[in-house]
């Protein structure tokens, strides 16, 4: 007889790292998404979704936003990530309500828009399928504070209409915390007023800047002071990771050993983002052979580090020396005490205060996160790993093995 022939979906990876993922690719997170869908039905709603990056919050927010689509309700998702500057994402806010309600209620942003007074010009444009829609230019404010009242008025308009019209929507403004960095610290009052103004809109923030955000949400003085519900963003639950890990794989034809799935995640975790590529690189190389294991992830690990060794080489040489010498250090030690008076003299890291400002510049460049207990970890597995294999050779030290249990 002759083989039947596998599906095409059997035949993919089941990994999704090229967009946000989606379906069977999207890992659980049944109660975020819940959550999340509960304040984008709910006007009275602000709710705040924060944690490291490449956790998962973007796609979290997304499906949360199309399970309430599809259920009749509109829903506008904004994302400020790579927005230049305030009137950019007064601009993308528009257009993503446009997008939204423009077919059911053509003239809703018209109108809101003519409540502007001028700051805001509108650009009609016809589809080939005769669709109307509209671009949006938000006019520059010279001062922050003219930018915090552009961006607040834009919101204003969209209430005051969505109110006249006895109609909701919810919105999710993802990395919201881009707009404090472009309008000042003075923001967070402002928007603190809007969001108690407002009865149309239901409001999902989503940011992974988790210093600024936790500062922006404990300070008694600052304006997120007990205004928004907090959602913390960490990492999935090791064992539920690896079962989804597991049964993906099992889907498309894989044996991924229960052992090689954690392996994945204590590898490449906790950022699900990273743990899904070395998934990826996985299922590609041993998909031939039916089967995965430890040794595989293993491997596939360091082939993966030196598949992306010309970025790596990249950042490094852009380094000056203090911070080579502290990403040496936590190479070979994640939880070593960098700013010690003894840590400072063994590995001639030089002034303690130099080395502050040294670990703040790395975070800032998204080389380093500060842990939860305090201290500092490679933002990236495969950075760190490229360390550990390239650069500690250069001071006499072995590449220590890779921790799989």
């Amino acid at each position: 007889m002759p083989k039947k022939r596998r599906s095409a979906e059997a035949e993919r990876n089941p990994f999704i790292i090229g967009h946000l993922a989606e379906g069977e690719g999207f890992a659980d997170r049944d109660k975020e998404v819940a959550r999340i869908c509960a304040a984008l039905r709910d006007p009275s709603s602000r709710v705040l979704v924060y944690g490291d990056r490449r956790m998962g919050k973007s796609s979290t927010v997304r499906v949360a936003a199309e399970e309430v689509r599809a259920a009749g309700l509109p829903v506008a998702v904004v994302d400020l990530g790579n927005a230049t500057s305030a009137e950019a994402a007064a601009q993308r806010v528009l257009a993503a309500v446009e997008k939204e309600v423009g077919r059911r209620w053509s003239d809703l942003l018209l109108n809101a828009v003519g409540k502007l007074k001028g700051t805001v010009t509108v650009t009609p444009s016809v589809a080939p399928d005769g669709t109307l829609s509209l671009a949006f230019t938000v006019t520059p404010a010279p001062e922050p504070s003219g930018k915090v009242k552009q961006f607040i008025e834009v919101l204003d308009a969209i209430e005051s209409e969505l109110d006249v019209r006895d109609l909701e929507i919810g919105l999710g403004l993802d990395e919201f915390q881009r707009l404090r960095k472009w309008c000042g610290e003075d923001f967070d009052w402002p928007l603190k007023e809007m969001f108690e103004r407002h009865r149309r809109i239901g409001y999902v923030l989503a940011g992974s800047e988790r210093s600024l955000i936790e500062q922006m949400l404990e300070n008694k003085k600052a304006g997120f002071w007990k205004v928004v519900d907090i959602l913390p963003m960490g990492p999935l639950p090791e064992s539920e990771l690896a079962d989804w890990l597991a049964e993906r794989s099992k889907a498309t034809g894989l044996g991924l050993s229960p052992d090689a799935a954690v392996a994945v995640i204590r590898i490449a975790g906790p950022r699900t983002r990273d743990v899904v590529q070395l998934a990826r690189a996985v299922w590609d190389r041993t998909r031939s052979k039916g089967s995965a294991g430890t040794d595989d992830v293993v491997e596939t690990m360091d082939l993966l580090v030196v598949e992306q060794a010309a970025l790596h080489q990249k950042l490094w040489l852009r380094l000056h020396d203090v911070a080579r010498k502290v990403l040496l250090l936590l190479a070979t030690d994640a939880k070593a005490e960098v700013t010690g008076a003894g840590t400072l003299s063994k590995h001639n890291l030089g002034p303690k205060t130099t080395v502050h400002r040294v670990l703040k510049d790395l975070v800032e460049g998204e080389v380093l996160v500060e842990s939860v207990e305090g201290g500092h970890l490679f933002d990236d597995p495969f950075f760190r790993r490229w360390v550990q294999l390239n650069v500690l050779q250069d001071v006499g030290l072995e590449a220590p093995p890779l921790q799989v249990t």
